[in-house]
């Protein structure tokens, strides 16, 4: 007999990630018109048959539609969940990072949705967790507004439900299947950082409808940013600059990247950048800076 097509399809891109939020998500999210696709790119056996016997279990006790994936190599964020989008059947997608917890009315919000709200993607409110509800604002949205000097607009509409954004935060957003192939997904040249807001240029440009809503809460339970992930992300500016803007706006907006910097820098701020650091960091930035201006 042959499956229904799924509503939703719901991506978990691996590399070594701890199961419990994801086994909790689809517990939550449930086996009834959603389809799961996992992209592992530990190439890991052990790692791997963890991953499989968690999935046994809901095969077992349930009518679970999945399909996995387990990449020889790490092909990074982009092609892992360009792979994952491909290979889905549902109408709509949701990116769902493994360090993600939803909430439990999530599924039941996205029907409602789906059937009122004008959208082509729906980013979340990201909360840092249950207990410390602290707002995250991810890197590519402090950078992202830093260079469109949007960080006052943000600010004021924080306590809004419900407004048209600029940008989503790839560790957890809603889009519809077909929006998703129009901009062609994630560019595979960014690994890793910044291939959000990346994809978030090129949905404002297509005058997609970016919708953020309080009613969609979900908790990350992310890592510490760490040294090897500024550096990916100090290559990684340069390159979305070269690719989104002019040479003009290259150079007026170098001062909109120290700031970014300088924000790093701040003690209130999760990504705090130690001192020590800093220097590397900038002959990182400045090298592929003048590596893309120069390739115009």
């Amino acid at each position: 007999m042959k499956k229904k097509k799924p509503y939703l399809s719901v991506i978990f891109l691996t590399y070594f990630s701890p199961l419990n939020y994801i086994k909790k998500n689809i517990i939550l999210l449930g086996c009834k018109d959603v389809e799961y696709i996992f992209i592992d790119n530990s190439n890991n056996k052990s790692y791997s048959n963890k991953l499989k016997k968690m999935l046994n279990h809901f095969i077992i006790n349930c009518d679970f539609n999945y399909k996995i994936i387990f990449s020889e190599n790490n092909g990074g964020y982009s092609k892992g969940n360009n792979l994952g989008v491909r290979l889905s059947s549902g109408e709509y997608i949701l990116i769902l990072n493994p360090d993600i917890e939803l909430e439990k009315d999530f599924y039941s919000k996205f029907c409602l949705y789906r059937n009122i709200y004008n959208w082509d993607i729906i980013t979340p409110l990201i909360l840092e967790n249950k207990y410390n509800k602290k707002m995250i604002l991810g890197i590519s949205y402090i950078i992202g507004y830093s260079l469109f000097n949007f960080i006052y607009k943000i600010r004021r509409k924080l306590h809004k439900k419900l407004y048209y954004n600029q940008f989503i935060s790839g560790s957890c957003f809603l889009i519809k299947k077909d929006v998703f192939l129009e901009l062609g997904g994630f560019d595979i040249t960014y690994f890793m950082y910044l291939e959000d807001l990346d994809f978030s240029l090129r949905a404002i440009k297509r005058k997609k409808k970016i919708l953020f809503s309080k009613d969609f809460v979900v908790y990350h339970h992310h890592e510490k940013f760490s040294t090897l992930s500024r550096i990916q992300t100090a290559k990684n500016i340069p390159l979305l600059i070269r690719k989104n803007f002019n040479r003009q706006y290259n150079l007026q907006n170098f001062l909109s990247i120290f700031r970014v910097f300088c924000m790093l820098f701040d003690s209130s701020n999760q990504y705090k950048i130690r001192y020590r650091e800093i220097i590397p960091l900038f002959r990182t930035f400045f090298a592929h800076y003048l590596f893309y201006l120069t390739k115009r």
